[in-house]
């Protein structure tokens, strides 16, 4: 029977009024009956500081910057349950509504922050797809194709964690349980990509989480992802929350979030004062003042000025017939007297407590089972746990104003978190956690199959609840196996923190037998708790799991998942060179040795051979491969891919050998999607030491159609570092720099979602280096870098930022943010030198020096130039440079001759041969570069036709340089090659020609956004430019 039919039956009606005789202060069904203020009293202030937030907003960004500097509003509404927060945050509901935007309430309660993930979120989205069919065919369809945009084949991991969004979508919910591949699909990333694309200031969200304080720790990551994305335009978050203590999650998450410049509105809401209380009252009972003095004075004694809590006495008052309406003067009268005699040391809780006390036995049950199941009531459950329906209970509870129905989202909720905690309190405390238990079998035993996997968070967070209870050891190891398989649906939803307190409870389910009696689930929980904690950050725990593993598996293979996790463990840490080791180590075992410190010669020679075997072979030969099926050579291509980037970093030449290997393994063993991030790197090696920019690109091509063969099996995970090494290093030796920016951007993001943090950082740092190099606007880069420098200090990267903070400081001195431009220090980096001396990273060093070797040339300061780009060269040593190589030889080259320029004899002629070798090079790779290095090249050949005294041909070569940097949009390379053109012709003292070429080249560094810059060419020469 529907639920609107049901409301409509009389013996329903007669049973509340019977029920109603036993009770104190509860509500009738008829609002006319009810206390509610009309509107709020007391925040006024509040409210306009909430609609300020709301239309920064939903104001237009009135340049690009602005909209790059936004995020999403955040409001943070503190104080004491029942002060009204949630009142306060409502106050959106119309205006948002009216602008045709999206107000969603999502609620968290006392059971949340160890049960089912994401709660609110769900809760909150069931409430948008309600509102989204509210408005009819039109609004659904475009919501559907917006949704579909945005996350495209993902929109059935949308489907799994929030159902309703298939009436939406038009697609029957996946009840099938999730693999392998689903858990690699992660719902956090893409509800990320759902938010990113379908709102917007036109299409605004306000999204009220409530009860924050509850909320568990995936949605407080996935809170912290969301505020920080600058791509979440049009989305404000107004949390509610009991003040936070110092040391707790969200003080933790709120702390972090403003450590990395996001901006939190703070509203702490205290109790309402006498006045507003008596102002309050009087237009409730709408009585004068004067006359409500006497009942608000002792209101407000009684609830300090609590709203909620003052609301709830006038029920009180008027269920005792203290506060009565008389009919025949149609007014409120109040009994002074009896109120004083009767209501003296007034306890809302306590009433509530004796109010339901009296309730009929089996209404009672529900009450009590509901609030151990939460602040929303799934009928459903309710049903399952009592073995029949429960929807007249239910419908008595909101007769009686202890639960209201919400049409909108078709479920009971609890009025008020008092009425929750209430009922929770009357269970006996020694007879809580039986009830959970009894709650949890019950659902289990009644649940079918399909239904069991759909709500087991619910069912198993009852167990857990419980857990102490269980005596038999067959049900022990029965829920401990339920744990295994809840922590596995808890990864699929990215809720790493709940899959690790579900591992933890099976582990200590099995107790210290473990190992003996329960090998094969042991080694399971074991395993896959290393790798959850891993992705938690909770490093000694991984090591102790793991070393447990290593303590009891029975055989190598059994271990392998857990060296794999303590090797990435270890290199998280910044221990690489121990990861090394022990994956060394791992990879002899497997029959797969591999040097330790292999040389150069060593490296050529193992390239030759693999060139001779992959260039034997066309793509589509590769493509027939058979798959691999061998579980140690997967092993070993799994070990040697995640050796791959710390021996990038440490040791230059084992990772040219790894790669070489895992090409050799695939096409001996067969495809595998660990085929692909071997292609991508084997690309690299080509492109720089092995000097077949054809054959690298091939690869590295290669590489994306293989990452799109096994997507299906899991392959996405690996996307990461196959961008980085095909998008970041192979791609710019053949395509414009712009062709790299969107998939290294969307790798950042797909990389943190699968817990590859290292990958998803070095394609921040790649994603930002290209933006400079393909010239695009400063600003722009400087805001996302920015924002990425924010993800970093989120996840606690330090080793990324020590990457990126130098870059950054160098974007800011373009800028003319720091009083020293040319040093390279400022607000991000204070004192290089004491720096550098910091560093044991060979690639940091570089980009110090290197970014410091762009800064002195600009300003001018060749010999400090010159001093840099000669450290950049002995460190860069490397195999697999990557487009790097190009970048050190142009600046090589550039510098040399500008110091060739100010330099006479032998030292000139040695800056000149110096340039001469590197502009061989570019000669050469221009060839396969031409839209990156055509520019750089004519800009070359014109600074060595100039320092030579061959004018004519430098000019021309100027020209040129400029015409081909204009073409291929690249504005700092114009902006420089005008710069050098000047100096050129004031060498030659044409003022004439050099003061237009020097306004052009002023006004480009201006276009650039290298204001710095801009103004130091203008302060040398400020005879020739005018702003």
């Amino acid at each position: 029977m529907s639920e609107p039919a049901l409301r409509s039956q009389q013996n329903v009606v007669n049973e509340s009024a019977l029920a109603k005789k036993n009770t104190l202060h509860v509500h009738k069904p008829d609002a006319s009956a009810r206390f509610r203020p009309k509107k709020l009293f007391g925040r006024s202030k509040e409210i306009s500081t909430l609609l300020k937030a709301y239309r920064r907003m939903t104001d237009q960004a009135s340049n690009i910057r602005e909209k790059i500097l936004r995020r999403p509003e955040v409001v943070v509404i503190s104080g004491a349950d029942g002060v009204g927060k949630s009142s306060l945050a409502q106050t959106l509901n119309k205006p948002v509504t009216d602008e045709d935007g999206y107000f969603l309430r999502g609620k968290f309660d006392h059971l949340s922050a160890r049960g089912e993930p994401f709660t609110a979120f769900i809760a909150a989205f069931t409430e948008f797809t309600k509102i989204v069919l509210s408005r009819g065919a039109e609004t659904r369809q475009a919501m559907n194709q917006d949704i579909e945009a945005a996350v495209s084949e993902d929109v059935r991991i949308l489907i799994e964690m929030i159902p309703s969004l298939a009436l939406i979508l038009e697609l029957e919910k996946q009840e099938k349980k999730l693999g392998e591949t689903s858990a690699r699909q992660r719902f956090a990333f893409v509800f990320r990509k759902m938010m990113r694309g379908v709102f917007c200031p036109q299409r605004p969200l306000v999204i009220l989480l409530d009860n924050v304080h509850f909320a568990d720790q995936s949605s407080l990551d996935l809170l912290s992802t969301l505020i920080p994305d600058a791509s979440n335009q049009g989305i404000m978050f107004v949390v509610t929350c009991r003040d936070a203590l110092p040391d707790s999650p969200l003080a933790t998450l709120l702390g972090r979030l403003e450590d990395a410049n996001v901006e939190i509105t703070r509203l702490r809401l205290q109790s309402l004062s006498d006045d507003t209380i008596n102002t309050m009252v009087a237009d409730i009972l709408d009585l004068p003042m004067p006359q409500t003095k006497f009942l608000s004075d002792f209101i407000y004694q009684e609830t300090s000025g609590n709203a909620n809590f003052a609301i709830q006495f006038l029920d009180s008052l008027r269920e005792k017939n203290l506060l009565r309406f008389d009919t025949k003067n149609m007014r409120w009268v109040v009994s002074e007297g009896g109120i004083s005699q009767e209501m003296e040391g007034y306890n809302i809780s306590g009433l509530i407590v004796e109010c339901m006390m009296q309730l009929p036995s089996p209404l009672l049950d529900v009450m009590k089972v509901a609030s151990c199941l939460g602040s929303t009531l799934d009928k459903l459950i309710l049903d399952r746990v009592f073995g029949t329906c429960v929807s007249r209970h239910l419908f008595l509870a909101s007769e009686l104003g202890f639960l209201v129905y919400d049409s909108l989202l078709e479920q009971y909720l609890f009025v008020h978190d008092a009425f929750l905690n209430a009922a929770y309190s009357i269970i006996e405390k020694d007879k809580k956690r039986s009830s959970h238990l009894s709650i949890g079998r019950r659902l289990r035993r009644n649940l079918s199959a399909d239904e069991f996997i759909r709500y087991i968070f619910v069912v198993m967070n009852q167990y857990r609840l419980g857990a102490e209870q269980i005596q038999n050891k067959e049900e022990k190891n029965a829920v401990a196996e339920l744990c295994l398989l809840t922590a596995e649906k808890a990864v699929a939803a990215s809720s790493f923190p709940t899959s690790s307190l579900y591992l933890e409870l099976g582990i200590w389910l099995l107790g210290d037998e473990l190992w003996a009696d329960h090998y094969d689930l042991g080694l399971a929980l074991f395993s896959t708790a290393a790798e959850v904690n891993y992705c938690t950050a909770d490093f000694e725990r991984v090591q102790a799991l793991t070393s447990s593993v290593f303590d009891n598996a029975q055989c190598f293979q059994e271990k392998l998942r857990a060296y794999c996790t303590e090797v990435f463990t270890l290199g998280t840490m910044g221990k690489m060179e121990d990861a090394i080791v022990l994956g060394l180590d791992v990879l002899k075992k497997l029959g797969k040795p591999v040097p330790a410190h292999p040389i150069g010669r060593q490296v050529e020679r193992e390239t030759k051979k693999i060139k001779r075997l992959t260039n034997a072979k066309t793509n589509e030969a590769i493509l027939r491969l058979q798959l691999m099926k061998d579980a140690d050579k997967l092993a070993s291509m799994k070990m040697m891919g995640f050796l791959f980037l710390y021996a990038h970093l440490c040791r230059p030449y084992l990772a040219a050998i790894l790669t070489i290997r895992m090409v050799r393994l695939t096409l001996e063993g067969g495809l595998s999607a660990l085929s692909s991030p071997a292609f991508s790197t084997y690309g690299m090696l080509l492109c720089s030491s092995g000097g077949d920019v054809d054959e690298g690109y091939r690869f590295g091509c290669l590489s994306l159609v293989l990452l799109e063969r096994f997507k299906s099996s899991g392959s996405l995970a690996w996307m990461p570092r196959v961008y980085a090494g095909h998008y970041g290093c192979v791609s710019p030796w053949r395509r414009p720099f712009r062709e790299s920016q969107e998939p290294l951007k969307r790798s950042i993001w797909i990389g943190l979602e699968y817990g590859d943090i290292e990958y998803s950082m070095l394609n921040a740092s790649l994603y930002c280096f290209n933006l400079i190099d393909a010239g695009l606007p400063l600003p722009f880069i400087d805001e996302e870098l920015q924002t990425f420098r924010d993800v970093m200090v989120l996840q606690r990267q330090e080793g990324a930022l020590a990457l990126v903070r130098p870059f950054s400081q160098f974007i800011r001195n373009l800028m003319g943010h720091e009083h020293d431009l040319v040093s390279a220090t400022g607000q991000l980096l204070f004192d290089v030198t004491t720096t550098l001396a910091l560093q044991t990273n060979a690639m940091n060093i570089f980009e110090m020096c290197f970014n410091r070797t762009i800064l002195a040339f600009l300003f001018a300061d060749y010999v400090l130039a010159f001093g840099m780009i000669s450290q950049c060269e002995r460190l860069f040593q490397h195999p697999m440079a990557g487009f790097d190589l190009c970048a050190v030889s142009y600046w090589t080259a550039l510098v040399s001759l500008a110091l060739a320029a100010t330099s006479v004899g032998r030292e000139k002629s040695r800056c000149i041969a110096r340039s001469r070798r590197c502009i061989e090079m570019i000669e050469k790779w221009s060839l396969d570069s031409p839209h990156n290095l055509t520019a750089r090249l004519y800009l070359l050949q014109a600074e060595e036709a100039s320092v030579k005294g061959d004018s004519k041909r430098a000019y021309a070569k100027y020209l040129i340089a400029i015409s081909v940097a204009r073409k291929e949009q690249l504005l700092h390379e114009e902006a420089i090659a005008t710069e050098r053109a000047a100096r050129h012709m004031l060498h030659l003292n044409d003022f004439a020609s050099a003061s237009p070429l020097l306004q052009r080249s002023y006004h480009l560094y201006l276009e650039w956004g290298a204001k710095g810059k801009a103004e130091h060419l203008k302060n040398e020469f400020s005879r020739c430019i005018t702003d």
